[in-house]
């Protein structure tokens, strides 16, 4: 996997109109002088110039403080489907998008933030069905079916996108 990473993101330089994916939509990327660090603005994010070859830095700062959206929303479907875990924790995961210990603690992937909302949504009732059932059984099935219908659209994006759902180094 590391392999097929590095060839597909082999040379990537980020510079004035580098696009990266926030919550399904492109932000162009822009390098000025004079601002404090990096902001978003409608669909730019604004980075200091003096930061750009450091941007993959930038972007994990950046993805890692709007992973917020990503905990609520963890939190209003836990009260809404009444499925609330231990504990919900958002870390830089690359092998899966998310996973539920049998002690009913939560840990969410921060490059869920990059996919479109409802694909993470479904990601996060994926691991909440977890809760009750400890398994892949066609119950957990039923009951993920019921609390997201179109969770076989997500998962197939997630299947063809999620190689998007990087941030790419550039000295690797």
């Amino acid at each position: 996997m590391f392999a097929a990473y590095k060839t597909r993101h082999a040379g990537i330089r980020y510079t004035n109109g580098t696009r990266i994916l926030f919550r399904g939509q492109n932000l162009e990327l822009k390098f000025v002088p004079d601002i404090r660090y990096a902001w978003k603005l409608e669909d730019t994010l604004i980075i200091n110039q003096k930061y750009q070859e450091h941007t993959h830095l930038v972007l994990k700062d950046f993805y890692k403080a709007q992973a917020g959206l990503i905990h609520n929303r963890c939190i209003d479907l836990a009260k809404q489907h009444h499925l609330m875990p231990q504990k919900i924790s958002l870390r830089y995961i690359t092998s899966r998008w998310g996973s539920c210990s049998r002690a009913g603690n939560i840990s969410l992937s921060i490059f869920l933030i990059m996919a479109p909302p409802e694909v993470a949504e479904y990601v996060i009732i994926h691991e909440l069905a977890h809760l009750k059932h400890h398994n892949h059984s066609p119950e957990y099935w039923s009951l993920v079916a019921e609390l997201a219908p179109e969770f076989r659209q997500h998962r197939a994006w997630l299947k063809q996108n999620s190689h998007l759902l990087r941030i790419p180094d550039p000295e690797l």
